[in-house]
């Protein structure tokens, strides 16, 4: 390919390479970057464009350099030979030098930026608490900070509910393998570790409407379901956060068509809070007798072994916050949750509390296939949905 015909194709390759940048660019986008909803994930969007800005200018000087050498020292004929040089001292300098001291510029803020997002909060607002732990492939927050008069505290999955204009500092580990939180528009990807404590602050501006929360998910690929290992983040103003709590902490009341088919398959693996009678009875595998609970550098996290369903009916989605929550979608995910969602029932590993109690974790790579027939899937998905 000749130049001329290289420099004919060259406006259409730059609208190319434009237009392919400005797509990824977009910030009205659910998971953008571009976009930042909170003061953490601004000082971060504030580094990538100076880190951007301080690229594309070493670039242009140096095609620049690189184009003007390709023509001023070209050969111009069959006999003749450009002059042959070794070496610049001045200019091995410059160039080692000028590099050095723009990482070392970029450097700083950078590294203040990661501490930031990471630290605890200082403000004197008043903070909330969440733990964090990354399953396969699901997410588990119990919220520490909002306790019943029982003692209970908000355990959910998957979808986050935090106040605006307020700190939440997460504490996070893995009950499995290494995952990563991330919600674009409040903060930048932190690695959830098993065996490990890490930390975020998420902090949003601004209430998001209901039907339009941030969106995030697990950024370290995790095995089958990674893609389906997500996040939604709802923002409420001080009303409408402490409502939530109010509601979260109450147990379920509902008990009826379907509870019998619940409490023999469901609560082999998920945890629900009923209120049976006036007594308060939490059911499934996850209580603290059951020995169930990851210790961690000294923090003690309620680990289950799949999402606990009390108030399932007040989430948006389920499965990973993959699936909106509808009577069509639950139904055909409980009679073949692998045909929704890719999981690996088969190796499932369910221990006996004396192997746990001894250090051995279960293990749970998918809901299984029980069999149950269309009106026990029928009774069991009113019920789930009654739960508000």
């Amino acid at each position: 390919m000749n130049l001329k015909r290289i420099m004919r194709m060259l406006p259409f390759l730059c609208l190319v390479i434009l237009s392919i940048a400005a797509m990824g660019c977009y910030p009205d986008h659910n998971q953008s970057t571009f976009d930042p909803k909170g003061p953490v994930a601004e000082a971060q969007l504030v580094i990538f464009w100076w880190i951007l800005i301080g690229g594309l200018i070493v670039t242009v000087l140096v095609e620049a350099a690189l184009i003007y050498a390709i023509f001023k020292f070209r050969r111009k004929s069959d006999d003749e030979m450009p002059k042959q040089v070794h070496g610049n001292t001045r200019l091995e300098i410059l160039w080692t030098v000028i590099p050095a001291i723009f990482l070392a510029v970029i450097m700083v803020p950078t590294i203040q930026t990661l501490f930031y997002a990471a630290e605890a909060p200082k403000s004197t607002l008043p903070q909330h608490t969440l733990e964090a732990i990354g399953h396969q492939w699901w997410w588990e927050f119990e919220y520490v900070d909002e306790v019943a008069s029982d003692g209970r505290t908000i355990i959910t999955a998957n979808e986050l509910h935090i106040p605006a204009n307020r700190d939440v500092y997460l504490t996070m580990t893995s009950a499995d393998v290494i995952h990563s939180f991330w919600v674009p528009k409040l903060n930048g990807k932190r690695d959830v570790v098993p065996g490990r404590i890490t930390n975020l602050t998420l902090h949003a501006d601004a209430p998001t409407p209901l039907d339009h929360p941030h969106l995030g998910q697990c950024a370290e690929f995790c095995g089958l379901a990674h893609a389906d290992m997500r996040i939604r983040a709802f923002v409420h103003d001080a009303a409408g956060y402490n409502e939530w709590v109010a509601g979260q902490l109450e147990p379920n009341l509902a008990t009826g068509p379907g509870w019998d088919t619940f409490r023999a398959f469901c609560t082999l693996c998920h945890q629900v809070t009923i209120d049976d009678g006036g007594a308060i009875v939490t059911f499934g595998p996850s209580i603290p007798d059951r020995g169930l609970t990851l210790t961690v550098d000294g923090v003690d996290f309620k680990s289950s072994r799949a999402p606990n369903l009390t108030h399932f009916g007040s989430r948006s989605t389920f499965a990973g916050a993959t699936f909106a929550n509808t009577v069509e979608h639950l139904s055909s995910f409980i009679d073949d949750p692998s045909s929704l969602k890719p999981m690996d029932p088969d190796r499932n590993e369910l221990r006996t509390v004396d192997e746990i109690k001894d250090g051995q974790r279960d293990r749970i790579l998918g809901m299984p296939d029980y069999g149950l027939d269309q009106a026990e899937i029928d009774a069991v998905v009113r019920l789930l949905r009654s739960w508000n």
